[in-house]
C-alpha cells in the first residue's frame, strides 16, 4: 500500500499550484512527494513511524 493511500490522498500533489509560503514542510521519497500544510499537520503524526527523518527541507 502506498504512503499516499495510507494518508487518504487520492490525487498527486501538484507543486506548481502550491504557494511555498503555505507549506509547512515537504517530504520526498522515491515513490511519493507530499507537501504538508499547516491545516494537515496531523499527517505528520501518521508519517513518523514511516519516515525516519523529517526536516524543513525535502528528504532526498
Amino acid at each position: 500500500e502506498s504512503l499516499k493511500n495510507k494518508l487518504g490522498i487520492d490525487q498527486p500533489v501538484d507543486n506548481e499550484k502550491i504557494n511555498p509560503s503555505d507549506c509547512h514542510l515537504s517530504i520526498q521519497t522515491p515513490s511519493t512527494k507530499l507537501v504538508i500544510v499547516p491545516k494537515t499537520f496531523s499527517f505528520l503524526q501518521a508519517l513518523k513511524p514511516t519516515i525516519p527523518r523529517i526536516g524543513p527541507k525535502s528528504i532526498n
